[in-house]
């Protein structure tokens, strides 16, 4: 409900940002050329310093600042500096972002400490929005050229505001408040990483114990969905069963259906698990009368960030549904957003392989 009012008022904004640019450009308080280049420089300007203080706050904390993405570019940052500018396709889910991963976490006190480190990372880019933002507005106010004070206003209500609501201010909300959704975070980014067995093994512990811990309802569900995605995606990876709990809180999530989970990109997630789901049972368990009742739930999906994509056709190839061996050993369709993190790119190697073994093991046993 709160969110649904949210989008109402976040669209009044945008109509009556758009009806006032235009009559201030009728009337001739702003030129519609200089306010447009205005707002092109000062977007990539913004979402350049927002990315990189999320980086340089990560880092200062004791985090590790690996890359930056912008727009197709991606720079490589080692030992503090950076090192690289790499071409990636272009990822139509987000204008920049941070790539941060954990250091060794082989207990509580480490934990805490990553802990906080996110916590302020993740405040640190939109605080610096505000900074950037008052900048302008008093650059414009002052030279007179009031196109750069209004383009900055809507920026902030066009892609910053929502950016908050939708991403950083909702994870900062979840991060402090669910320890679930907390330990997926600091889980899921030592995995993409180069960790020990250790820290590998303290952090699963950790997650599988609060998943146990955690009921299932309206406000758990997201959270619980997005960490035993993650156990069932690194149990594939090393073929290993995964704790009767999990399955049973992962069989709860898909039985209560999308429809408990909010619009726009949270259903992402729902997909994403039950993607997982069919692999696991699968690749490990051999359940293909439960992996085809899963295929149900996402048959026919569309496919709206990168890396669907792949998990519609690791599902479908899997499945017999379609060939795609070409294209998942391609490796072109994986999220390159985590383009040079070692840790989930061996998983996905390993998880593309179990995917093409089985098949082929499967046709054989068929054509026999």
């Amino acid at each position: 409900m709160g969110k649904n009012i949210l989008k109402r008022i976040m669209l009044i904004m945008y109509f009556v940002s758009v009806v006032l640019i235009i009559l201030m450009s009728v009337r001739k308080i702003i030129s519609i050329p200089v306010f447009s280049l205005a707002f092109i420089v000062q977007a990539v300007i913004i979402v350049i310093i927002h990315e990189f203080f999320h980086g340089i706050s990560a880092e200062k904390n004791g985090l590790m600042f690996t890359s930056m993405y912008i727009g197709p570019f991606v720079l490589l940052r080692e030992n503090r500096k950076f090192t690289g500018l790499k071409k990636v396709k272009f990822n139509g889910s987000y204008l920049g972002r941070a790539n941060i991963e954990n250091r060794e976490i082989k207990n509580d006190d480490d934990f805490k400490i990553h802990s906080n480190a996110w916590r302020k990372a993740i405040k640190a880019g939109p605080v610096s929005d505000i900074r950037i933002s008052t900048v302008f507005i008093i650059i414009g106010i002052c030279t007179g050229i009031y196109e750069i004070s209004i383009a900055v206003l809507m920026i902030d209500i066009f892609v910053c505001i929502p950016s908050f609501i939708y991403g950083d201010g909702e994870h900062l909300f979840l991060i402090k408040n669910n320890k679930v959704f907390e330990i997926s975070v600091i889980y899921t980014y030592s995995m993409i990483g180069n960790i020990s067995n250790q820290t590998d093994e303290y952090l699963y512990r950790k997650l599988i114990d609060e998943i146990d811990k955690t009921v299932l309802n309206d406000d758990s569900i997201l959270p619980l969905c997005i960490a035993a995605q993650s156990v069932i995606y690194k149990s594939i990876a090393e073929d290993k069963i995964i704790p009767e709990s999990i399955k049973n809180t992962a069989k709860d999530i898909v039985n209560k259906g999308p429809k408990c989970f909010s619009q726009g990109m949270d259903i992402i997630y729902f997909r994403s698990l039950i993607n997982t789901m069919i692999l696991y049972y699968l690749c490990v368990e051999e359940n293909k009368d439960y992996a085809e009742r899963l295929y149900l739930y996402v048959k026919g999906m569309k496919c709206s960030v990168p890396g669907e994509r792949l998990d519609k056709m690791r599902t479908e190839h899997i499945l017999g549904k379609e060939d795609y061996k070409k294209e998942i050993e391609s490796g072109k369709y994986r999220n390159q957003m985590f383009y040079g993190c070692v840790g989930f790119e061996n998983m996905e190697n390993i998880i593309d392989d179990k995917v093409i073994e089985y098949s082929y093991i499967k046709n054989k046993k068929t054509e026999t």
